[in-house]
C-alpha cells in the first residue's frame, strides 16, 4: 500500500467508534510512515512517528527518520539544517561524527563565501577535529587581512598580534598599525597617531610622522600673540594665530596673510613670510613661547 492508501485508512478508523478502532487508526498511521521512509520522505515521516508517541518502536523511528533527513541535508550541502538535526540526534548512532562533519563542512563553505568570522569560530569549536586548528588559524588571518581592507585597522592589528608567527602576521600587524596611526593622523587626533607611530620605530617612515604628532601635541592650536616692546614691556592685547605643524601653516597675519613653516622641532618653529623674512619661535613651558626676528624678541606667545 502506498502512504496515500494508509493516510485513507486512517481517517477512515479515525472516524469510527468501534473498541479497535483507535488502535486501527495509530496502526494505519505508523504504516504511512513506513511508506513515506520507504518514499525517502524522511521529514513527513519523522512528523508521522512524533505524533504516534509511545506507539510501537515510533520513539525509535522518530530518531531514524530524523537521522536520515540529516544525512540527505548533509549530502545536499545545507550544512546548517544537518548540523541542527545531527546536534539534537545526541548519542543516536553515530550522530556526534556527524554533526562534527557537517559543522565542518559547514565552516568550509563559510570560508569559500568570506565569512571568515563565521568560519573561525567553528574551526574553534571543532577542536582537533582534523585540520580545524590549522583552519581556525588560517580563518583568523584571512578575517585580519579583511579587516585591514575595510578600514578596520585596530581589529586587523589585535588579530595579526595574536597569530604571533603564522604566515607573515608580523609583518601585517606592522602595517595595520602605520595605517591606523595614519588614520588618527588625517583625523587630527595627533595624541594617538604619536603613541602608535613611536611603537613602530624604523617602520616605513614611523620615526619622521612620530615626530611630526610629537610636535603637533605640542604646538597645533590658537596661540595670543602680544608685541614684546624694546623696553620689555608686551601689550595689553594679543592676536590668536593658529599655528598647524603638520600643514606647515601659520594664519591670521596683517592683510589675512599666513605664513610658511619651514623647520619645526619639539622647542622650535622657524616660520617665514611672503617678504622671506625669517623668525624662530622658541617655547619656553608648556604654554608659551617667544618670537625672534634673530636681532631680539619681538611677541610674547600664550597658549589659547
Amino acid at each position: 500500500m502506498s502512504s496515500g492508501d494508509y493516510e485513507q485508512a486512517y481517517e477512515i478508523f479515525s472516524g469510527l467508534e468501534y473498541k479497535d478502532s483507535a488502535l486501527l487508526a495509530q496502526e494505519a498511521r505508523y504504516q504511512m510512515a513506513l511508506a513515506c521512509m520507504d518514499g525517502e520522505d524522511y521529514s513527513s515521516a519523522a512528523e508521522i512517528f512524533l505524533s504516534l508517541g509511545d506507539y510501537s518502536d515510533s520513539a525509535d523511528k522518530y530518531s531514524q527518520a530524523r537521522y536520515m533527513l540529516a544525512n540527505d541535508y548533509l549530502r545536499a550541502g545545507d550544512y546548517g539544517a544537518a548540523a541542527a538535526l545531527f546536534s539534537a540526534l545526541g548519542s543516536y548512532s553515530d550522530s556526534k561524527t556527524k554533526y562534527d562533519e557537517a559543522r565542518y563542512a559547514l565552516a568550509g563553505s563559510y570560508m569559500k563565501n568570506g565569512d571568515y568570522a563565521g568560519a573561525a569560530e567553528l574551526y574553534s569549536a571543532l577542536g582537533n577535529y582534523s585540520d580545524s586548528r590549522s583552519k581556525y588559524l588560517e580563518a583568523r588571518y584571512l578575517l585580519a587581512k579583511q579587516y585591514l581592507t575595510s578600514g578596520a585597522y585596530s581589529l586587523a592589528s589585535d588579530i595579526f598580534l595574536a597569530l604571533g608567527m603564522y604566515s607573515d602576521s608580523s609583518a601585517w600587524y606592522n602595517e595595520s598599525r602605520y595605517q591606523l596611526g595614519v588614520n588618527y593622523l588625517n583625523g587630527g587626533d595627533y595624541s594617538k597617531a604619536y603613541t602608535v607611530f613611536s611603537q613602530l620605530g624604523p617602520y616605513k617612515d614611523s620615526a619622521q610622522k612620530a615626530l611630526s604628532t610629537k610636535c603637533a601635541t605640542i604646538w597645533n592650536g590658537g596661540w595670543v600673540w602680544y608685541s614684546a616692546n624694546t623696553d620689555g614691556s608686551t601689550s595689553t592685547t594679543g592676536v590668536t594665530r593658529s599655528i598647524d605643524v603638520i600643514k606647515k601653516t601659520i594664519n591670521n597675519f596683517s592683510g589675512g596673510q599666513s605664513a610658511q613653516i619651514t623647520d619645526v622641532s619639539e622647542k622650535n618653529i622657524t616660520y617665514s613670510m611672503a617678504a622671506g623674512t625669517t623668525y624662530t619661535i622658541t617655547l619656553t613651558s608648556t604654554n608659551r613661547a617667544t618670537v625672534s626676528n634673530g636681532s631680539r624678541i619681538i611677541f610674547i606667545l600664550k597658549k589659547s
